[in-house]
């Protein structure tokens, strides 16, 4: 009964997560000065803070997608400023580089720079990743930090500033072009070139894509999260250019931030979508974060609209559009947290005879917080994982790394993958990426059958966890270059697929001489 009491004291203790701040003791050390660039969606506030970052003399960029920090990776190597890139599935070291642009998870909060560049900062309160943005905001070690996002975060920034005293500048952004709601769409032969349907299922979307080509002539691309970042901006590219043939987008809330697209009118089929566990309708955030993406400065359509189909939406939903687009976004008033790898490792050792799952399982159900901070699903995540490979001889910092792998664990092929690798790990010197026979056929193409996008779009998430695992185990991963050949060659296929409706060139030309 005393060794109990001993131990639920440990408990209390060890998961006391209380003044996240102290835990980055490099930031703390510095007299940050942060500067937060807040505004709308095509407002500007994100490219004066990469011009500083340009012409610092060392610094960071951390973002949401592996496609921004791409963006931010080319664009200072197009401006002779050496960078190197950082995310889950590819590392690249360039020589004499100073700076680094990564996804926001692969923030280096043990170096020193000059200025870090944290964008869509507002994602702190994101239910999944927010623990990745606070870790940034706390952790990030520059003496200019900058903040860029809408301004939902202000006032959450404005406390966690003041209560690690530190410097805070506020640089409100005004939207480059006008935004404005106009009349619901009342048949899709009313679509024209620049307009981009909303959908919130991979399944609507692509029912969606068959009925705008078949109804209307016109050839859309398809923008949504399970695609490959790769053929999300081939999707882009071929949408933005005048004389590809391809006039519409359909595409999920993926658009939301990370590709640069010249939209018209953003035309949402419904107004409520399923986010995990209910169907809801949109909040004023989304519909601005979404919405806003219509009308690009610079761009063929410098002003934009946003609007619905009439079909799916009553005069409620059109008038809660409405006035969404005339609101500022909801604030945020909590950002998300996950104990450090440091903090698990000592509830391990004071309990040893918790499995690691367990372990996760009591910062679940005994944390103690500031008001200020609530806890991410991620730590579910970890939960789940962990008791898949719950019986395999790994240490607590391996059941860590593969427990954090990017796995849907909606998707049961991704999950048994993992167990697989996690298998192989323990019982053998290497780990093979193993694709099934049929898989191997559809690669040399001599599978015979049509093979689905879906299962495509699988077989490249698959690949992606092995080549994250293999940069954390190199030397039991050996198959990173193949992996990536496959990558390659899956995107392709899927990129092929996604072009059955490409016109030819016969109809591109038309398509020309019509403008």
């Amino acid at each position: 009964m005393h060794q109990s009491k001993e131990v639920n004291n440990d408990v209390v203790a060890l998961t006391d997560l209380r003044g996240p701040s102290q835990w980055y003791p490099l930031a703390r050390s510095m007299k940050r000065h942060i500067v937060f660039h807040c505004g709308p969606t095509n407002s500007g506030k994100t490219h004066g803070a990469l011009v500083d970052l340009e012409k610092a003399d060392c610094g960071l960029y951390a973002g949401p997608l592996r496609l921004l920090a791409w963006q931010v990776y080319k664009r200072l190597q197009g401006n002779a400023v050496p960078c190197d890139l950082r995310t889950g599935q590819e590392i690249i070291d360039t020589p004499f580089a100073r700076h680094k642009s990564a996804t926001v998870e692969m923030t280096d909060v043990n170096s020193e720079v000059e200025v870090a560049v944290i964008d869509e900062i507002q994602m702190v309160g994101d239910p999944d990743r927010g623990h990745a943005f606070t870790r940034a905001l706390l952790g990030a070690p520059a003496q200019t930090v900058y903040l860029c996002g809408d301004t939902s975060a202000t006032s959450l920034i404005e406390e966690i500033c003041e209560i690690n005293d530190e410097q805070l500048t506020i640089i409100p952004h005004q939207r480059l072009g006008t935004l404005s709601f106009s009349s619901p769409v009342r048949s899709l032969k009313q679509l024209s070139r620049g307009d981009c349907l909303i959908c919130f299922s991979r399944h609507s979307i692509h029912e969606m894509k068959k009925r705008v080509e078949r109804e209307t002539g016109l050839k859309a691309c398809v923008v949504y999260g399970s695609l490959p970042p790769q053929a999300r901006q081939a999707q882009a590219t071929l949408f933005n250019d005048p004389d590809s043939g391809f006039d519409i987008l359909i595409a999920s809330d993926a658009i939301g931030m990370g590709l640069n697209l010249h939209i018209k009118r953003i035309i949402f089929t419904s107004l409520r979508k399923f986010d995990g566990q209910e169907t809801r309708r949109l909040t004023v955030s989304e519909v601005l974060q979404i919405g806003g993406r219509a009308g690009r400065y610079g761009s063929e359509f410098p002003t934009g609209e946003v609007t619905c189909l009439e079909a799916s939406a009553n005069e409620d939903d059109v008038d809660f559009l409405r006035e969404a687009l005339k609101s500022k976004p909801t604030a945020i008033e909590q950002a998300g947290l996950t104990p450090e790898f440091s903090a698990i490792q000592q509830l391990s050792e004071a309990i040893p005879n918790l499995d690691y799952h367990e372990v996760i399982r009591q910062f679940q159900h005994h944390s103690t917080l500031d008001g200020l901070f609530f806890m991410t699903a991620k730590l579910q995540d970890l939960i789940e994982l962990g008791e898949a490979i719950q019986q395999l001889p790994l240490t607590l910092n391996q059941r860590h790394t593969f427990a954090m792998a990017p796995v849907d664990l909606r998707t049961r092929s991704q999950v048994k993958k993992l167990i697989s690798f996690a298998r192989q790990f323990t019982s053998h010197s290497s780990v093979a990426l193993d694709l099934d026979p049929a898989v191997e056929a559809i690669l040399r193409g001599t599978s015979g059958r049509p093979v689905p996008l879906e299962d495509l779009e699988e077989l490249a998430a698959v690949v992606d966890i092995y080549i994250w695992l293999a940069y954390r185990f190199p030397r039991e991963f050996r198959e990173m270059e193949y992996a990536d050949v496959v990558r390659q060659q899956i995107v392709q296929m899927i990129h092929d697929k996604l072009l059955i409706s490409a016109p030819d060139k016969f109809k591109r030309q038309k398509h020309r001489r019509r403008r």
